[in-house]
Formats: structure tokens, sequence, C-alpha cells
């Protein structure tokens, strides 16, 4: 391997380098290197080495297994929410109509004596 670890940075990129000797040898200097430098400097992400593995992983079976239960998982939390919304909804709708029932019932309850006492008692209703 012509790279070795050199360190990471506080931006989170580790940085491989290569010698002097290899490099100054290498056909591909003139494309590879810029300005100045002597030597190949590389830069990778942290979490490369595994988002790569993430990636490979995701190819096999298992892999693709594995991401259709997640979106199977997801899309039933969707439906879920999408039902409780609907529920809440009707129950808004039902309790309100039973808001008014009761209201009529009351206001009929109100009403009631007065209409007994205009037809004559509670025997001609």
């Amino acid at each position: 391997m012509f790279f070795k670890y050199k360190t990471t940075t506080r931006q989170g990129y580790k940085e491989y380098v290569c010698d002097k000797e290899i490099c100054s040898n290498c056909r591909f200097k003139d494309k590879c290197l810029t300005g100045k430098s002597e030597f190949r400097t590389i830069r990778q992400y942290v979490w490369e080495e595994y988002k790569d593995k993430n990636i490979a992983f995701l190819k096999t079976d298992k892999g693709k297994k594995q991401c259709l239960l997640t979106v199977a998982v997801q899309n039933m939390k969707k439906i879920a929410r999408v039902i409780s919304l609907f529920f809440k909804s009707i129950n808004k709708i039902f309790m309100l109509k039973t808001e008014i029932y009761y209201e009529n019932l009351y206001a009929i309850a109100l009403i009631n004596p007065l209409i007994c006492k205009i037809r004559g008692g509670i025997n001609n209703l």
C-alpha cells in the first residue's frame, strides 16, 4: 500500500500520505501532484469506511431483505398516523354531535313542562 495514515483532523477527516520517493518516481506525478507539493495527501471522512461496508451489505440478499422490512415498517407507521388522525377527526365530529344532542335534550326538558301545561297535562301528550 502506497499511502500511510498520518493524522485525523478536527473536521473529522483521516489524512493519508504517500512517500516522497514513490511520488518522485511515479509516471503520473504531473497529473497527481498539484503546485509545489512533493507527495500526495488523501483525505477520507472518518465514517467513510462504515458507509462503504453498509453499501456493500445492502447489495447482499440479507441487506435487501432488511431494507425492504425497514421500508415496510416506515410505511406502516405512516398509515397508523393517518388512521389516528382520521379517528381523531371522527371522534371530534361524534363528540360535537353528542354535545348538540344533549343540548337539544336539555332544551326539550325545559320546554316540555311548558308544553304539558299548555295542552292540559302529561296525559294529553
